[in-house]
């Protein structure tokens, strides 16, 4: 059963410590100890083996094209998540049900294991050392058989240069092979000369000699290899990029469990000791990435690809000071994505190969390094200046997992978690994906080459990096608001670097924008004084241009203008600053008054976003009144000959756009057209197949139609020439028309060319030639990479993610709805109990399986619950809520990351609005009390509700139990149903009291047990069963049939147990264990341990009653018993009662009873130790419960307590 949530805690580093002669792998396990760690968290240096981290196909074949319905399941599961690693889970746990997610061994790709690569078979060095070794194996037979002595000669030669290729690749760096490395040493020694005494070898001796030789170097090489100081890790598995790493394998162990946050926390401060305060490891990383530049070049001699440094330490070359820069080196590849897809990914296949061997080229230099380095390297650390430890709140905690009754003593359980140290990471974006086109368009032909030949992006590339991430700030949305304060002050800090090449890339921008239309605009900011916010204003009103493609629509231009000059003086009262960002700026040091003019700058762009947004609502509105007429139009220019299909011209028109992305959304019912663009403009697009023609010619075919079609309506739209012979056309609105905040004559059709080669396909909406869905997925990509405005941006990747689901939905249709049952589960997707908890098989094989996962994406939730409205009864007999850790944050109940107040709205208000109530309702997980104001309102007028008061590690609803009320469901027998329960809760709660005495009474003395069963002599069946029974049946289930070893450690136990320790049961099985083993039956010795174990089990004087399975084998039937041995122990009548963990509410009398020991706070003090030894914080749990239920809400639902003493346990 889940624990409670920690509190926030602090850690401080250690103090400085001596130490022994140093090494790679002492200063790496140096950093593991200085590094600051949660409370009971240690950090350790962790095997450091190259990985390769991929999904691979097990539900679908990589070749079934039409079975994707995965991906409408997955984007399901993560709809309206924005919190990215929430997201990250829940799409991992989607995708598993479809994908296995493996580690193995990175590999080349397109080369077959012992295939050749660029004239290698084994370019991979640990592969190449594996097949050699594997070479060697044979030759000492061939020496010990003394073969023909030439070709075992000519053998260990070959042998002999494939390891000096292996050694010698540790020590690329000039001069590194005088420095010698431990282990290398061995293999150093080992080779040197043995070329030349192979070649005189004159007998067997002399090639035995020379063969133990290459064993033994090529056994320290392979060593090497193991106890590497770094590691690579190719990642596969990320959706919109792939990632190559070099980086230091680390974990954390606990002995609690372990959150996300933990390990992203403690990898970076790893990174700061590894990455920082190290002048030769920072100047060798910078040396790799001019080589992994180089390689680029040789790799894709064509210029398709980029290679740039990007980042914290990029800005630092971009402001001139690269030798002040921190942490790791991050960088990007990006590849052409204008390229076809065939060319596209025989270009990723290279550069991928080439990476691979790189990273693995540095990671064995850095072996070398880094042992020569390692005096330096402890001194270093030695002195580094440690962050200022983090407070971290360690948030809502996973369950624990069953503890394991298979030995006599409970073990801790230990918990890990890898995080690491990195040092290089090589990001490169897929060929479909937004950044790849954004950083294509952005950074091809711009890149900055450093005096030293770093490449880094230019000004403007970080200038709008920063004021997107300022934007974000000013929506509220932000994940790192405390950052923003630093963010500003760097933004600043750029805008006022003085380099010439800043002001020829300000300039370079403002010439984007059309000065005769936003004269107004270009004039105010032209009076702003401080030279940061100008040039700020410049590229933010660049932005807005290019976003509502202003230069188009002149008319919209001039409105824009009166708006953004007309208020650019009340910035700083117009810029709306979210509470945290005021509190982040207050606790902010390094705050200038400048900082925050620049902050209101990007604030009034925020505000002037927010204006466009709400106006593009209301033009989306005006164009939806002018749809007939807009629709009149295209299908007379569709209509015309040059488009008519039965012409079979190569060249046709279509709708593209936001008036695309309106028809696909309307024709397949898409539900939640709010989160599609607004239609703005009526796109029209004509496509020639030729790939060589010519836009002003295919302009000409349509032009004559356009004015054919005014003339015969005249007064429809106005015809505007376009700025380009190719186009585009453009037809606006005859006369001005109010549209809020502005009154003009809106752009309402637009007709272009699209560039040569692409002959998309086409649908057919409503008499509209539409732009097919995954091309127009397409388009609104590549227009998302090339708006940078924040708003509009995030509106086109909204509209782009809809398409998507319209795409995947339109091809796979979802199923209808399952009938209505009465019985549900709500299951969380973290699944904490696992497949304890869930349904059994039979619920499945007839439908009856009834189920809802809460995946995080809290509106997905609340849909799924809610239901039209309709006369029919909805109670359920039975709803349990599960599969999660309970708590109590801020005075009130949690469910994993749902608070009281999530899941009042998501939960269970849906559920009370679709007349959804609850006979039996079970919140099976730690505290749920807690959240007993909650749910009450779902429980029906005569109904119960079963939770916890504290913390245990059991649940009510399992497989078992709900087996056994399966039929009882069907019968809608809500007695019988509550009556299981109740017995499942009393066999549970006995086993709890078991459970609190097991510390004191497992490891008893034999003179112990002897004193008991004097003061308690009616005990000594129980006694035994405990202890002597305990001790066969676990004889038995470990020795695996070993009838030898069973006899003798059966004999042992006989001896060193007290007689009167025995019960009658006992003493009969052990009455069969001959003092000859050859008189030993085990079969039949085992025989009577399983009858006695099914006589626990089942008996009703034990109080179990939980038969094994049918035909079950020994092992299953111990792995059953075994948990029930706490129950056992309860049986003890010296031992006290441990009050039940368990409660139960009465909706009709509106009572809760409960355990009369945990009726009142605080709990009494001697109760609070016992329910202590269950869980270390039981006590605290059941005090704040009560506060819960003292509180105004709780008042509200309990109106009485009902006490009974040692309640279920009579």
């Amino acid at each position: 059963m889940p624990k409670r949530l920690r509190p926030f805690q602090v850690v401080a580093p250690p103090a400085k410590r001596q130490h022994g002669p140093a090494t790679a792998w002492s200063c790496l396990r140096y950093v593991a100890e200085i590094a600051p760690s949660m409370p009971g968290q240690t950090i350790a240096l962790a095997n450091q083996r190259d990985q390769a981290l991929i999904w691979k196909a097990a539900a679908v074949h990589p070749m079934q094209a039409l079975e994707n319905e995965y991906q409408g399941i997955v984007h399901d599961a993560v709809r309206g998540i924005v919190d990215p690693d929430q997201r990250k889970e829940v799409e991992s746990r989607a995708m598993g049900e479809f994908f296995l997610f493996d580690a193995g061994p990175p590999r080349l790709l397109g080369v077959p294991r012992g295939g050749e690569y660029r004239g290698e078979r084994f370019p991979i060095m640990e592969d190449r050392l594996r097949h050699a070794r594997k070479a060697l194996r044979p030759l000492a037979e061939s020496i010990q058989a003394q073969a023909d002595p030439e070709d075992v000669r000519r053998s260990l030669l070959l042998v002999l240069r494939e390891f000096d290729v292996v050694l010698g690749s540790f020590f690329t760096i000039p001069g590194s092979g005088r420095w010698g490395a431990p282990i290398l040493d061995t293999a150093i020694r080992e080779f040197a000369g043995l070329d030349r005494r192979i070649r005189r070898a004159a007998n067997w001796q002399q090639f035995e000699a020379a063969w133990k030789q290459l064993d033994t170097g090529s056994a320290a090489l392979e060593e090497t290899f193991e106890k590497s100081v770094s590691a690579v890790q190719m990642f596969y598995a990320i959706e919109g990029f792939y990632l190559f790493r070099l980086l230091v394998r680390y974990r954390i162990e606990s002995s609690e469990i372990i959150r996300s946050g933990d390990a992203t926390a403690a990898s970076k401060q790893l990174t700061k000791l590894i990455a920082n305060g190290h002048p030769w490891l920072s100047t060798w990383l910078r040396d790799k990435l001019l080589e992994l530049n180089a390689l680029m070049q040789i790799v894709d001699p064509s210029g398709n690809t980029l290679f740039f440094l990007k980042g914290g330490r990029a800005i630092k070359y971009l402001e001139g000071q690269p030798q002040t820069g921190e942490n790791d080196w991050d960088t990007q590849i990006v590849i052409n994505p204008n390229l076809p897809a065939a060319q596209w990914y025989q270009l990723f296949q290279d550069i991928q190969n080439a990476v691979l061997l790189a990273l693995q080229g540095f990671k064995r230099e850095l072996y070398v390094l880094m042992q020569h380095e390692a005096t330096t390297f402890q001194d270093e650390l030695d002195t580094v200046a440690l962050p200022a430890p983090v407070v971290v709140d360690p948030g809502p905690q996973p369950l624990d997992p069953d503890t394991p009754v298979a030995d006599d003593e409970q073990i801790a359980e230990r918990y890990r978690m890898n995080c690491k140290a990195e040092l290089i990471d090589v990001g490169l974006p897929r060929n479909d994906t937004v950044e790849a086109m954004e950083q294509w368009a952005q950074l091809n032909g711009k890149l900055l080459i450093a005096a030293d030949g770093m490449p880094y992006p230019g000004y403007l590339y970080y200038i709008n990096e920063y004021l997107m991430l300022v934007r974000e700030v000013f929506t509220g949305l932000s994940p790192s608001m405390g950052k923003a304060p630093a963010r500003i002050e760097r933004l600043y800090t750029i805008l006022t670097l003085p380099d010439a090449g800043l002001e020829a890339a300000i300039q370079e921008e403002r010439h984007h924008i059309p000065a005769d239309l936003l004269a107004q605009s270009l004039a105010a900011i032209d009076q702003v004084h401080d030279l940061a916010v100008k040039r700020a204003l410049i590229c933010i009103l660049s932005q807005f241009c290019r976003a509502y493609a202003l230069d188009l629509d002149p008319n919209l231009a001039a409105c824009f203008d009166g708006l953004f000059a007309g208020n650019l003086g009340n910035a700083a009262e117009l810029a709306q600053y979210p509470a945290d960002l005021n509190d982040a700026i207050r606790g902010y040091a390094q705050w200038r008054p400048a900082y925050r003019l620049l902050s209101d700058a990007v604030g009034y762009a925020q505000w002037i976003s927010k204006a466009m947004s709400a106006h593009f609502e209301a033009r989306g509105k005006f164009m939806e009144e002018q749809q007939a007429l807009i629709g009149k139009f295209i299908q007379s220019i569709y209509a015309a000959s040059v488009f008519s299909p039965g012409e079979e011209l190569e060249a046709q028109i279509a709708v593209t756009g936001s008036l695309a992305a309106f028809l696909h959304a309307d024709y397949t019912k898409f539900p939640r057209p709010g989160e599609l663009q607004p239609v703005d403009v009526a796109s029209l697009r004509i496509y020639a197949y030729n790939p060589e023609a010519n836009p002003a010619i295919v302009m000409q075919l349509v032009a004559p139609l356009v004015t054919e079609y005014l003339d015969e309506y005249p007064g429809t739209f106005v015809e505007v020439a376009p700025m380009d012979p190719a186009g585009p056309l453009r037809l606006f609105w005859p006369s001005e028309v109010e549209i809020k905040p502005f009154k003009y004559a809106p752009l309402v059709i637009t007709i272009g060319v699209a560039r040569p080669g692409i002959w998309p396909l086409l649908a057919y909406i409503w008499d509209h030639p539409t732009l097919g869905l995954r091309d127009l997925i397409m388009e609104y990509r590549g227009r998302s990479a090339a708006v940078e405005e924040f708003g509009a941006r995030a509106r086109l990747k909204e509209t782009t993610a809809a398409l998507t689901e319209i795409l995947l939905r339109a091809e796979n249709p979802e199923p209808p709805p399952a009938p209505f049952g009465r019985h549900l589960m709500i299951s969380s997707a973290a699944m904490a109990i696992g497949p304890k908890a869930d349904y059994p098989a039979s619920y499945y094989q007839d439908g009856t399986a009834y189920k809802i996962t809460m995946t995080g994406n809290r509106e997905a939730l609340r849909q799924a619950l809610t239901l039209p409205r309709s006369d029919q009864d909805r109670t359920l007999d039975l709803l349990v809520l599960n599969q999660d850790h309970g708590g109590i944050v801020g005075g009130a109940g949690q469910f994993g990351q749902w608070s009281a107040a999530d899941l009042q709205t998501y939960l269970v208000e849906p559920m009370r609005r679709s007349g959804l109530r609850a006979r039996i309702l079970v919140l099976d997980f730690c505290v749920s009390t807690a959240l007993l104001p909650t749910f009450a309102a779902l429980c029906a007028e005569d109904g119960v509700l079963y939770s916890n008061v504290y913390s245990i590690t059991e649940v009510i609803m399992t497989r078992d139990l709900w087996g056994r009320i399966k039929d009882d469901l069907a019968a809608r027998d809500r007695n019988a149903i509550r009556a299981e329960i109740n017995d499942e809760m009393t066999v549970i709660t006995r086993g709890v009291t078991g459970l609190s005495h097991l510390p004191e009474v497992q490891h008893s003395t034999q003179e112990e047990i002897a004193g008991y069963l004097v003061r308690n002599p009616g005990d000594l069946d129980a006694v035994s069963a405990f202890f002597t029974f305990w001790e066969i049946g676990q004889i038995f289930y470990t020795a695996y049939g070993n009838s030898q070893t069973i006899w003798g450690q059966l004999r042992a136990l006989i001896f060193s147990t007290l007689p009167g320790n025995i019960g009658p049961a006992e003493r009969a099985i052990l009455g069969y264990v001959p003092a000859q083993f050859a008189n030993f039956n085990r079969d039949q010795v085992q025989a009577m341990v399983t009858a006695r174990a099914v006589q626990i089990l089942t008996a009703p004087q034990y109080q179990i009653e939980r038969p094994p399975p049918a035909n079950a084998t020994f092992q299953q039937l111990w792995l059953h018993f075994n948990p029930y041995r706490c129950n056992v122990l309860a049986l003890f009548t010296g031992l006290a009662r441990c009050p039940t963990p368990f409660t139960v509410y009465d909706s009709g009398d509106q009572s809760l009873t409960l355990d009369t020991d945990l009726s009142a706070a605080p709990v009494p003090a001697p109760v609070a130790a016992r329910i202590n030894v269950v869980h270390h914080m039981s006590s605290q749990d059941v005090d704040e419960v009560l506060d819960i239920l003292q509180s105004q809400a709780g008042q509200a639902v309990v109106q009485q307590l009902d006490p009974q003493v040692n309640y279920l346990q009579q």
